[in-house]
């Protein structure tokens, strides 16, 4: 068989689809200075039709792309691909990758508003969803309870108790959260993501399946930091108001963080809206032995 060569604008050693979509995300998972938060949510709120991250794949190879398909799809759209184009690899839903390519390495009729509209619309449903991701928290086990918070204070982020709570150990590990039932159905799903933030980036201890690993040697800054930009990320992705970025950034560089990990937010912001996790089981906990929910599962 031919050997296929993957062109894209960064410098890959493997010819392997997945090896390639590993070194993608391993360039991906840096951020170097808080002010590259704003144009880094914009970005993934425009790319929202596709998951956390592929969308972070997609940054790292076409920081400035503007619209993507398919081949396939841009001939239907009446538009071709211009020969040698360097495609965009994304993790396909049904096996290994999906070549993608931006319009401007397109020619061909103009597109309608409407069809620029679809090109980028998330879909039916929006990328996340109180329902939606205590259903995917439960198959991980973690049982999210709105309830009664006592003494509830005016949450800051410099000045709140986190709620999330570890029960086990070992093989039997689960976790446990409450969230203010008082609270408007916005600012109980903005806490539900903060919340579901600590548990996804490790904060509260490993994974019995390894599906994230333990991170408990963060300080208590970094921890924060990490719970709320996975909130950021879930809320602009799903078209809510989310946490301010201009605090976040703020506080980041009063308490001195000038970089950041984002391997752990970004698996923690595909934990939090993956319709695939929360379409395993409505009715039990993860197990030791099952698959991996998410697209993450590779990169464990």
């Amino acid at each position: 068989t031919g050997r296929v060569t993957f062109m894209t604008r960064l410098r890959l050693t493997q010819n392997d689809p997945l090896e390639v979509t590993r070194q993608l995300y391993r360039q991906a998972v840096s951020l170097k200075s808080p002010r590259d938060l704003q144009p880094l949510l914009a970005f993934f709120t425009r790319f929202r039709r596709h998951s956390v991250f592929n969308t972070a794949l997609i940054h790292v190879q076409r920081p400035a792309a503007t619209l993507l398909a398919s081949a396939v799809q841009w001939a239907r759209l009446e538009r071709e691909v211009t020969n040698g184009a360097p495609p965009v690899i994304v993790l396909a839903p049904f096996g290994p990758v999906q070549f993608l390519f931006d319009e401007i390495d397109t020619t061909g009729r103009a597109l309608t508003d409407g069809e620029r509209t679809a090109l980028l619309a998330p879909g039916p449903a929006p990328r996340a969803n109180w329902d939606q991701s205590v259903a995917g928290a439960m198959t991980l086990g973690v049982a999210v309870e709105a309830g009664q918070i006592s003494a509830p204070e005016k949450w800051t982020l410099t000045r709140h108790e986190d709620q999330g709570r570890v029960r086990g150990e070992g093989r039997y590990i689960s976790w446990e959260l409450l969230v203010d039932g008082s609270l408007s159905a916005d600012e109980r799903f903005l806490r539900l993501t903060h919340e579901l933030g600590h548990i996804y980036c490790g904060h509260l201890g490993r994974h019995p399946n390894g599906v994230w690993r333990s991170r408990r040697d963060l300080n208590a800054v970094e921890l924060q930091v990490e719970a709320e930009l996975v909130s950021s990320l879930v809320c602009a992705r799903a078209g809510r108001a989310g946490p301010a970025l201009d605090t976040l950034q703020k506080f980041m560089q009063t308490n001195g963080i000038n970089s950041l990990d984002l391997g752990a937010v970004i698996s923690a912001a595909d934990l939090v809206e993956s319709r695939s996790a929360a379409g395993k089981s409505r009715s039990r906990p993860q197990k030791p032995g099952d698959p991996l929910p998410g697209q993450m599962a590779m990169f464990q």
